[in-house]
């Protein structure tokens, strides 16, 4: 007995373990890589005594051998929910989408401050964004507010979008970005707008095409002049291998064409 009580306390008051085991959040909040319950091992509960029968020796004496008491089962208790950074990140993000899922939408996916912006009431525009609006939410399609302004041209509530965090080159489903709306709409204005914030004057939707390629389309002089000064490329093709010399080419556009073969070695 006092070999056993002796083990108890090496054995189960001293000894101690953590181990982090994953938890399953069905809720998608929060990814389960990014959450650990911590769960604590105190004190074996029962043990198993190893050894200790009473043998005879050579000389007739009492011999007891070596024991060895093994702790079996142990109580535990949970010390907490241990989160990582991505944790916070991740469920940061899913707090976002929540917030922008629950301002109204029609049909089609559209917001309030998309179809403001879209039909270019600026005053609306400014209520709604006073009143917490989600300035990059997305439609159906994956157009926002900046997109609608930038194909009406509206240069007050692009600026208004912009000032309030608007993203100038997201994406639609298409791949098309605000500047790409504003060209294919001859937005001159916008356009220099979006370029002064960033806006990739290269970028290309799923297809290929890029503002340059828009502009052309819309037969706009000026935005194609303004595109190439800004940086654009003429030597990009869209899937099918089309540049924009060879779109202003079959459009009979002199003017563009000229544009697209001046200047140094054309592209």
């Amino acid at each position: 007995m006092t070999t056993r009580a002796a083990s108890q306390n090496s054995f189960g008051y001293a000894w101690r373990s953590r181990l982090a085991t994953l938890v399953v959040v069905a809720a998608g909040t929060v990814r389960a890589t990014d959450l650990h319950v911590a769960t604590e091992y105190i004190y074996p509960t029962s043990f198993r005594v190893v050894g200790g029968q009473l043998q005879t020796g050579a000389n007739g004496n009492g011999v007891v051998q070596e024991t060895v008491v093994v702790p079996e089962n142990f109580q535990t208790r949970e010390v907490g929910i241990v989160f990582s950074v991505e944790a916070t990140v991740s469920g940061m993000n899913a707090g976002a989408a929540t917030i922008a899922a629950l301002e109204q939408r029609n049909k089609n996916g559209n917001t309030e401050l998309m179809i403001a912006a879209t039909l270019g009431d600026a005053e609306l525009v400014r209520r709604l964004l006073a009143r917490g609006a989600m300035v990059n939410a997305k439609n159906n399609y994956g157009s926002t507010a900046l997109m609608g302004a930038a194909a009406g041209g509206f240069t007050e509530i692009a600026g208004l979008l912009l000032a309030r965090g608007a993203l100038p080159d997201s994406k639609s489903s298409d791949g098309s970005t605000p500047l790409m709306f504003a060209a294919k709409n001859g937005q001159i204005e916008v356009i220099q707008q979006l370029i002064d914030k960033g806006a990739n004057v290269n970028a290309g939707t799923r297809d290929g095409f890029t503002p340059l390629m828009f502009a052309v389309n819309n037969g706009s002089d000026d935005v194609v002049s303004l595109l190439l000064e800004k940086g654009a490329r003429k030597d990009t093709q869209d899937r099918h291998g089309t540049t924009p010399l060879a779109l202003a080419s079959a459009k009979k556009a002199d003017a563009m064409v000229v544009l697209l073969t001046r200047g140094p070695a054309a592209k």
